[in-house]
Order: C-alpha cells, then structure tokens, then sequence
C-alpha cells in the first residue's frame, strides 16, 4: 500500500509539473517558487513513504537479509542514505513552503 501511494504521488506531481511546463511553451508563463516547492513536497513524501514501505520489508525478513550484499540490505541502506540527505528534511522544505505562500522571503538572505 506504501509503495502503491507513493507511486501515486509522483504520478501526480509528475502530471502538475507537465501541465506547469505545457502553460510556459502555451504563454510563456513560468511557475512559480511555491509550485517548485509544492511540487518537491509531493516527491519528498513519496519517498519517505517509499522508505517506510522498505523498513516494514526489512523488518519482515529474515536476519540473513540484513548481511552485506543482499538486496534487502541495499534498499535499507539507500533509504538511510536518503533520509540523512538535506533535501529528504521536510521542516527545511516546509517552512519556507509557508513563508512564500503568504508572500515572504523563503530564506533569511531574502530569497
């Protein structure tokens, strides 16, 4: 059910980003600073749905997936890897999510 709604989520934001690019080559107009960071919201909890789906997998098999090599072992470490990235971090998407929404610089060097 994870993997399914996660796959779902980027379907979407895969179609809103399509749509986006197909009004600029319509009449030239570009999407904005809040549609990039909506859109990357979308995607970032895709994935952390996606990680979620792997913990439960890891944690349903046997203790011999866990040994260097296996595949099991592979997802789990790439979802560590990707969790531990700056772009995984909702709080840094989502404050400055809400700061452009109602009009405000997204960052402290007024960006």
């Amino acid at each position: 059910m994870l993997a399914d709604s996660a796959e779902a989520l980027v379907t979407s934001a895969l179609d809103q980003y399509m749509a986006l690019c197909r009004r600029w080559a319509e009449d030239g107009n570009h999407f904005s600073l809040e549609d990039s960071l909506r859109l990357w919201g979308m995607i970032m909890k895709a994935g952390h749905m996606s990680c979620e789906a792997v913990d439960l997998m890891f944690a349903a098999a046997s203790s011999s997936a866990a040994r260097k090599g296996q595949r099991m072992e592979r997802y789990y470490r790439d979802c560590a890897m990707y969790r531990s990235h700056t772009s995984s971090q909702a709080a840094n998407i989502a404050s400055g999510l809400a700061r452009v929404h109602f009009g405000q610089p997204m960052g402290m060097f007024g960006v």
